[in-house]
């Protein structure tokens, strides 16, 4: 990328001349494109600043008297400068430089050509070493639409950013250990022991996984109701049975020493409820009286010994395997989340996506260990029934960081108190390890927005830590996808899953393909189709901030009018099909070179190579801000302004050579700049749709 070359010529005249006019040059001067359509040139407030400076010298006038008199002395000095343009101070104080139209299309037009794909992007490359670590899929869990929007937003980052000049590595974080592993294990060893589909099978242990969920949730569900139950007959019996068997219950339970507190441990509190109810089952038989058949039914579906109710101690006892790293259980595990990983790999395929570094939460476990160990150490963590817990307000407060009675950072648990690692053990760590094993100088998360505050607390912690590049990590938030329902769940199954929603898309896409072209052949149309239905869904997910979230609605992502992907695509192949017919009809390509005898050009001409000239700014922005959205806006407003073009302006009805050599050349220009920015989305630009 690189600034108008006028931009570059103002300001080097103005640097030069403003000393001898007794002014210091500012670090910076502030040019502007002049904003009324049909005007080239560039102003710039500097007037009004430099009127500040000269109070003292013009006591008696207002500011703006005061910038008139010195903008006729620039114009004055500046007269031996004719690379400025034609001087033109303005009533509010700015100082324009105005150019002839043709002249500023034509350098436009000419800087576009010889840049080609490599225009918009930054000449000059930017210090420092960014890793940007997106996707984050689990394991043994579908990869759903929710994903794709991180994969999207991630991708277009590392893109965005490596234009704007920042060396960048992309990097992905999968969670293939946890809770939602070890559930997905063991239903599959329950219910689907031997099975392997021969693909999909990544989407298969999601699938294992929601069954093997509701399953669990089931049993645990069935132990909390008969909790409720045998609290309901020992307090608050309804009939006779009831208070007989309440009384024998409390009884017993306090012989037994058998507690019944919600706050034990979930394996200790379920043994307790099993051993009670099945003195409860015992004692049933042994009840006589004319309601003891109800207290009966009422019993038995919380038997202990049925099916569902040992589910959720088989889970636990699938923990203690994996804890003990069982040989069995070990491989399966292996094998299965190697299903994973190839079908992620496939979809990352899909969508263009490539990682240079991956990280593995099974990997960091125990260097997350390591490090909360140290943390301890350092006082910074301490323990707390059993758990290592960081009060990170009280820390800062004993700092002098913040003040004692305030509450920001509040606690957070590093390791469980049965010494097994969470999220946060092994985020702290890895933060680390990002920056001493790659080198990097900024780590950019991007997880969804609830994670918020939770990233805030790790920061917040390896600052106290005394780890100096806490605070260049950063946590790019973005909304959730979610159903018209409301958010999706794996554990639920309420999910879009990724390959559905690309099949449902490619066959829309198909179908709105061949109603276009309709000759063209089934290999060439399904191309076009995926690159229009990757398009539209990405491109429905970067249009927007990334905070908010987003309700994909298929029907209007792949809408060839309004802000869609489709139509900035066609956009791109009108341009494309002009210039095709340019050279089969007319025998007629652009030529930048002859663009210098174009003369003087109409307004509509004039105002789509002015859109043209933001694409390197608007790239910066997107990396400033770590959003894709200014990009995603400003490809949509270059391809409507084309379409504005194309309906005012004929193009190969162009009256003379001249003008049609200079309109070639700006559908062109155009079709190169939209074909650039939809690649920093990681878009494909269809040649034909």
């Amino acid at each position: 990328m690189s600034d108008a070359p006028q931009i570059a010529a103002i300001t080097a005249a103005l640097t030069e001349v403003l000393p001898t006019l007794g002014f210091t040059p500012p670090e910076k001067i502030n040019l502007r494109e002049i904003p009324f359509e049909g005007a080239a040139g560039f102003g710039t407030p500097l007037l009004l600043a430099l009127a500040g400076q000269s109070k003292d010298k013009y006591p008696d006038q207002s500011s703006q008297v005061i910038a008139q008199t010195i903008g006729a002395q620039l114009k004055a000095a500046l007269a031996g400068h004719p690379e400025v343009g034609q001087i033109e101070i303005a009533d509010n104080g700015f100082l324009n430089f105005i150019f002839p139209r043709g002249d500023l299309l034509a350098q436009t037009l000419q800087q576009i050509a010889a840049e080609g794909a490599d225009y918009g992007r930054a000449s000059v490359p930017q210090p420092g070493r960014v890793m940007v670590e997106y996707s984050q899929p689990n394991t043994h869990k579908g990869f759903h639409i929710g994903h794709f929007r991180n994969a999207a937003l991630g991708a277009a980052l590392v893109n965005i950013y490596r234009a704007a000049g920042f060396e960048t590595v992309p990097a992905n974080y999968y969670g293939d250990i946890g809770t939602h592993v070890i559930k997905c294990l063991w239903g599959y060893q329950r219910f689907y022991k031997g099975q392997e589909p021969p693909k999909r099978r990544g989407t298969f242990l999601g699938e294992v996984y929601t069954f093997a969920e509701s399953k669990y949730a089931a049993s645990e569900e069935l132990k909390n109701e008969a909790l409720k139950w045998m609290t309901t007959i020992s307090k608050y019996p309804e009939t006779k049975a009831e208070s007989e068997l309440g009384k024998r219950l409390m009884s017993h339970l306090a012989a037994e020493r058998i507690s019944l507190v919600p706050t034990l441990g979930k394996r200790e509190l379920w043994d307790n409820i099993t051993r009670a109810m099945r003195y409860v089952m015992a004692q049933l038989p042994l009840l006589e009286d004319e309601d003891a058949t109800m207290a009966m039914v009422a019993a038995r579906q919380f038997d202990p010994e049925t099916p569902m109710w040992q589910f959720g101690f088989e889970v636990l006892d699938t923990f203690k395997k994996w804890e003990a790293q069982e040989p069995e259980l070990v491989s399966l595990w292996e094998e299965t989340r190697q299903w994973s990983l190839d079908e992620f790999k496939e979809i990352y395929t899909q969508m263009g996506v490539k990682f240079e570094v991956e990280f593995f939460e099974s990997a960091e476990e125990e260097p997350g260990k390591a490090y909360v160990r140290t943390l301890v150490e350092q006082g910074i963590a301490i323990q707390d029934q059993g758990a290592l817990i960081v009060r990170v307000d009280e820390q800062l407060a004993a700092r002098g960081l913040q003040p004692a009675d305030k509450e920001r950072y509040r606690t957070l648990i590093v390791l469980r108190a049965d010494g097994s690692s969470l999220y946060s053990t092994k985020d702290l760590s890895l933060a680390r390890k990002k920056f001493q094993d790659h080198h990097i100088t900024r780590s950019v998360y991007v997880v969804a927005d609830e994670q918020a505050f939770y990233f805030e607390q790790i920061f917040k912690i390896l600052e106290l830590a005394g780890f100096a590049e806490a605070k260049d990590c950063f946590h790019l938030s973005y909304g959730l996808v979610t159903l018209p329902e409301g958010k999706m769940s794996s554990r639920k199954g309420n999910v879009v899953l990724y390959f559905d929603f690309v099949k449902e898309m490619l066959d829309a896409a198909w179908r709105i393909v061949k109603e276009k072209q309709p000759d063209l052949g089934d290999a060439a149309r399904a191309h076009i189709a995926r690159q229009v239905a990757f398009g539209a869904m990405k491109y429905d997910m970067l249009k927007v901030d990334a905070t908010r979230t987003i309700v994909f609605d298929h029907d209007e992502a792949l809408s060839f009018e309004g802000r869609t992907s489709p139509y900035i695509q066609y956009a791109h192949a009108r341009a494309c099909r002009i210039l095709e017919k340019a050279v089969n009809e007319l025998s007629a390509t652009p030529d930048v070179t002859l663009l210098a005898n174009a003369g003087d050009i109409g307004p509509d001409e004039l105002d789509l190579a002015k859109k043209l000239t933001h694409l390197g700014e608007v790239t910066v922005k997107a990396a400033t801000d770590n959003n894709p959205l200014p990009v995603a806006t400003y490809v949509y407003e270059v391809a409507q302004q084309f379409n504005d073009f194309y309906q005012k302006v004929p193009v190969l009805k162009a009256e003379d050579p001249a003008a049609l050599n200079t309109r070639l050349c700006l559908v062109s220009a155009t079709r190169q700049v939209l074909a650039n920015g939809l690649k920093l989305l990681g878009i494909d630009a269809p040649e034909v749709m």
